[in-house]
């Protein structure tokens, strides 16, 4: 504190930091094959560390709007939408924490450092039967990571009513995630040189997931007792708990039939039962007993528990047809169907942040995907792929926020639909340089609104509210319609053995949306990035010069609407800028 004598009025103490988005990242990766006759065997191990001081964002260029809230009393500003509770002003933590910022600047508080350590591993057996290939794939995979991320904005902007008159407005999330899984599968793949060939399968996984986070308000039980008021006695303002048990069991099959040395026809299908159980639970000390909806409960911590078994039992279909039309060019069509399981959310139901039901739990969505494609080489030198796609979302599963608390939460849509084409080529102009081009084009939208309706009590007044999180024909978040990249390779032998090889790409991304909602979506711009790369091979080993994004381009990859949120909150999630580097490497074989 700038005033330890007086809790209850000091300012912080403000302190500046650069480079505050310090990353490292390590991996092991050790690889074993083992073949005599007709067997193989292959292990295959990775483990990987990864720290960073804080995320690759910044807050330019915020705004005018305050930072912080004053003591009781001072007047409203209307710039939030809430006169008498936020956009209160304190003009000497303003000044502390400025609201404008420039590029690759964030007004975040506190650093916000990451940890994740992921470790992944497989055993892969094969035994030729003569007739057909059994192969058994058994894999594992931990991943364990703690994070803290800096929420003062997002409360200043949303709850900070409840906080009114605290001086320091600081609350850090802490959260802990661990998610592992064991997976099974054996595959029968035959070899038969007939008219009709086949595969059958089994799978099994086992996942289990985990999530806690904690949000406090860092030192607000020292201002309560300062002011002389009981409060809820504790820092702590929200935890979340949740963990999901999944279970996948499944049984496929494909039958291909030759028609003709040029034409060939595949079905497939794939019979699953996925059983998922969810177990959630959010406190709000702040909020107190009246957000308790456990029954026969007051809990002071304001305890909502949510729980729901999911079992999804479905058959997905697969079908495939291609034909060699003129030597070394391919058309083919594929017809394809996919399912993503769904899951809880776990907000209140009861109490003054009391949400719809509808929000408590999550479907699964599925896809029907259309793919007609050509794809061909010329000449030995010129390679070529196109493909047309339409593919159709049936309850499409949506990130929004809750209308009441401004909870995080997943919900269903009506339907959606993604079309476009993606387009590669690549030219070997001679024996030392190689052209390559590559360019997509997405169309992607809602096909029917997303709207929650509105509850009420039996005296007809509003219960939980509804909103509207999307209109048929909003584009979809996060898409750019347009992608493009260029490349160029150039290989050439130098002396005793050593090789030199070059390359530079430049890509493009059009612009793209951040959401469904008017209210909260922010337009972004589009913007190009360009590459390169020098380096001398010999062997097996590699030694390489690297220069990314060698114009420093600020691409911005999300942002949060400044209608909607604190301007300290108001982070960009950037691409890397301007980044040199040597590369070496070794090939064991």
């Amino acid at each position: 504190l700038a005033d330890p004598s007086d809790p209850a009025h000091s300012n912080p103490v403000a302190t500046s930091k650069n480079d505050v988005d310090d990353s490292d990242l390590y991996y092991f990766r050790p690889m074993m094959l083992f073949q005599r006759d007709k067997f193989k065997l292959l292990f295959t191990y990775q483990h990987q560390h990864e720290w960073s001081q804080g995320p690759d964002q910044d807050s330019y260029p915020g705004g005018p709007a305050p930072t912080s809230f004053s003591p009781s009393g001072d007047p409203p500003n209307a710039a939030f939408g809430n006169p008498g509770f936020q956009g209160q002003t304190n003009p000497t933590f303003d000044q502390a924490f400025p609201s404008k910022f420039k590029e690759y600047q964030t007004g975040d508080f506190i650093l916000q450092p990451l940890t994740r350590n992921i470790d992944v591993g497989s055993i892969e057996t094969s035994y030729d039967l003569g007739f057909a290939t059994l192969t058994s794939v058994t894999s594992g995979f931990d991943t364990i990571s703690h994070s803290v991320d800096d929420s003062s904005g997002f409360y200043q902007a949303s709850l900070g009513f409840f906080y009114e008159g605290y001086p320091r407005t600081l609350l850090y999330s802490t959260r802990a995630y661990r998610d592992y899984a064991f997976t099974e599968e054996i595959r029968l793949v035959s070899k038969s040189t007939g008219p009709l060939t086949y595969s059958l399968g089994f799978f099994y996984d086992q996942d289990r997931n985990h999530l806690h986070q904690e949000d406090n308000m860092e030192g607000y039980t020292v201002y309560e007792a300062a002011q002389g008021f009981g409060g809820t006695g504790t820092d702590l303002g929200y935890v979340d708990d949740r963990e999901i048990k999944f279970q996948d069991l499944a049984g496929f099959g494909e039958l291909t039939w030759h028609v003709t040395p040029k034409w060939q026809v595949t079905g497939g299908v794939r019979v699953f039962r996925q059983d998922a159980d969810i177990q959630s639970t959010i406190e709000l000390p702040i909020c107190g007993s009246s957000c308790d909806s456990v029954a026969g409960s007051s809990n002071p911590l304001g305890i909502t528990v949510g729980s729901e078994r999911e079992i999804t039992k479905k058959a997905l279909m697969k079908f495939n047809s291609s034909y060699e039309f003129a030597p070394h060019f391919l058309s083919y069509f594929t017809f394809s169907q996919g399912e993503r399981r769904g899951g809880a959310n776990g907000t209140p139901t009861l109490g003054p942040f009391a949400e719809n039901p509808v929000f408590s739990f999550y479907q699964p969505d599925t896809v029907d995907n259309y793919e007609l494609g050509i794809k061909g080489r010329v000449g030995g030198r010129f390679e070529f792929s196109s493909a047309f796609y339409w593919v159709v979302w049936h309850n499409p599963q949506v990130q929004v926020s809750t209308p009441d608390g401004s909870f995080p939460a997943i919900v269903n849509g009506k339907g959606a639909r993604s079309r476009g084409i993606d387009l590669e080529a690549r030219y070997k102009v001679n024996d030392k340089i190689t052209l390559s081009a590559t360019y997509g084009y997405v169309d992607a939208s809602l096909t029917a609104p997303i709207i929650v309706l509105p509850t009420y009590n039996p005296d007809g007044s509003v219960h939980t509210k509804g909103d509207v999180y999307g209109q048929s024909g909003t584009h979809l978040p996060g898409t750019p319609t347009h992608t493009a990249s260029i490349g160029v390779d150039y290989v050439t032998p130098i002396q005793d053995g050593l090789t030199l090889d070059a390359h530079t790409d430049i890509s493009y991304r059009s612009g793209m949306t951040t959401d469904l909602t008017p209210a909260v979506n922010v337009n972004l711009d589009g913007f190009a990035m360009l590459n390169a790369s020098v380096g001398v091979n010999r062997d097996a080993w590699r030694a390489a010069l690297f220069a990314d994004n060698i114009t420093n381009t600020r691409g911005v990859l999300g942002a949060e609407n400044p209608d909607e949120y604190d301007v300290r909150a108001l982070n960009n999630r950037l691409s890397r800028p301007l980044t040199i580097g040597f590369r070496f490497g070794y090939k064991y074989r």
